[in-house]
This record gives structure tokens, sequence and C-alpha cells, in this order.
């Protein structure tokens, strides 16, 4: 379970990193728990990651259940995305550009409350925006999980909708990034130092996955 492996790779899927975690879409996922530093409530949200898509679909990240929660950024089968915010889809299915399945991509999706934007950049470019993000039955109660989302019918881990994927480098930011702050995280495909770099006073996690910190 939760292999580590390096993920330095040839040719045009090259991304710098020295490890990253395999998720096998059975019961792998990641627990962040919900500490006060991360109860965001609705307000400005950006999720930064690199991941290695398959043709597979499910919750990448979530803080919800079945019936309510915050925030999720889902995968459809095809590498396009949707964003939840309560209950409610904020940008419904195939929104943006489909990521390439089987290489190392970095996706960044940035909420803006007050501007009712959800903005997805692909590889530090703008990809797509969608101008009516709202959301319902908003919920700061479940806790954070990288890979799937809280569900009571699973009596082994609690955790429904799991899905095949590589992922490194996670992070959250209590602020809407701008692209040019994007396009800073995305750094040439070589990794990052979120705590030390732009808007690290609004870094609210980074879990950077399989180095042992």
């Amino acid at each position: 379970m939760f292999p580590t492996r390096r993920i330095i790779t040839m040719g045009g899927d090259v991304f710098r990193d020295e490890f990253s975690l395999a998720f096998d879409g059975s019961n792998d996922h990641l627990n962040g728990g919900n500490p006060s530093t991360l109860q965001l409530g609705e307000a400005d949200t950006t999720f930064s990651f690199w991941y290695k898509p398959t043709a597979d679909s499910g919750y990448l990240i979530s803080k919800r259940d079945g019936a309510a929660g915050l925030y999720s950024v889902f995968q459809e089968a095809d590498g396009q995305h949707r964003f939840y915010i309560g209950t409610t889809s904020a940008v419904g299915s195939n929104f943006g550009t489909a990521l390439e399945l089987g290489a190392w991509n970095h996706l960044v999706m940035v909420f803006d409350l007050s501007a009712t934007s959800l903005t997805k950049y692909i590889n530090g470019k703008f990809d797509a925006v969608n101008t009516s993000a709202t959301g319902s039955s908003i919920d700061d109660a479940q806790a954070w999980r990288i890979n799937g989302r809280f569900g009571a019918g699973d009596a082994m881990t609690g955790n429904s909708d799991p899905i095949v994927f590589s992922m490194s480098d996670v992070a959250i930011y209590n602020k809407a990034l701008s692209a040019s702050e994007v396009a800073t995280i995305y750094n040439g495909r070589e990794p990052y130092n979120h705590k030390e770099g732009v808007c690290s006073s609004n870094l609210k996690a980074w879990w950077r996955m399989g180095d042992g910190d």
C-alpha cells in the first residue's frame, strides 16, 4: 500500500520530484483530518497538485460526505474535471481541457468567492473559467481526504469513490491565486517550496507525498 516511487521521467513527461504516492483505486487514501487550520469555510481557496491521471472517475481531494461538505475536486474518466461546493457542482462535468492520461500534469483550481468564479490552470497556464460558482449545503465538519470522500457505507475505511492515479505535492491556499502566482508555483516542472514561496502566508496545507516529512 502506498509504494514510494521516483517520478523523474524521460522525454516530455518530466517532473523532477523525488517521490510520489500511487493509489490503487481500492481503499488507498489519505485522511488529512479536520484541524481548525483546515476549516476554511466558504472563502477564496486554491488547490494545487501534480498528478498522473488514469481513465477513471472519482474524487482527487474532498471535504465532503454524501449529503453535504465544503469543496471537492473531481476527475472525469476522460481527464476533465468538476468542482463541488457543498452539494452543488459549480461547473458541472467536462470543465476545461482534459488532462493527458498517463502523464504528469500540474493542476490548479482557483475559487474566488466574491467573483463567484472557478478558474482552472493546467501546467502553469490558464485553461478555463466558470463565473457562476455558487454552492449549497456548505459544511466544514468532514476531514480532508486525498482520493475519495467520506462514505459511511464503507465499513473498512469509510471512504468512497477512490480512483487509480499517482499524486505529489498537494497544496491548499486560502487565497484566489493569480495567473502569475500559479505560473510561479508551476516552476517550470521543477519541485516548488510552498512554505517559502509566493503566498506562503496563505498556505494552509502542503502534503509532499512520500518523502517522509
